[in-house]
């Protein structure tokens, strides 16, 4: 048997799940196989609030991240995920900072219509422009979100993008 050295430079982890699901197509009237791709998630931390209702949704959103981070090592990816939305973007919604994770609290399928947007990540109010920015959109009908789950995805060289599922 040959020796063989091996040198770690790094470990990187993500964790993605195929999986196969059946789906009842109605027009068709038959059975049918879709394959979803699903980024495992670890809850961190969860909130509910409201853009524009919550006096203390800052309050709130600096307690998410805070405590999130008291479970971070470096090097993971984030995610603060939305979901259960009561209405549009002017309603409640939770929002939750996430890990990848083979703990499986929550699965993004990410092969749902996303639309991506790019974070100005230099600027300190970078993702609340953006979310500006897609509040714009959705306003003028230039997208029609799903209201199931968006993200915003932190990645370790400091990029971010927000992720919306659009119908």
């Amino acid at each position: 048997m040959k020796n063989v050295d091996y040198k770690l430079i790094g470990v990187f982890f993500i964790s993605l799940v195929i999986e196969r699901v059946f789906v009842y197509d109605l027009s068709n009237n038959k059975l049918v196989e879709r394959v979803m791709t699903m980024i495992q998630l670890e809850k961190l931390y969860e909130i509910r609030t409201n853009n524009f209702k919550d006096t203390q949704m800052a309050a709130k959103f600096d307690q998410l991240w805070n405590e999130a981070s008291k479970n971070v090592e470096n090097g993971e990816v984030l995610y603060g995920v939305y979901s259960d939305y009561a209405s549009n973007y002017m309603g409640d919604y939770t929002v939750g900072a996430y890990r990848e994770s083979e703990k499986n609290d929550l699965k993004i399928d990410v092969l749902t219509n996303y639309k991506t947007y790019e974070v100005n990540s230099t600027d300190p109010i970078g993702v609340f422009n953006t979310w500006q920015k897609i509040w714009s959109e959705e306003e003028a009908s230039e997208i029609r979100r799903a209201y199931t789950y968006d993200f915003e995805k932190y990645e370790v060289d400091g990029s971010i993008s927000i992720h919306i599922a659009i119908q």
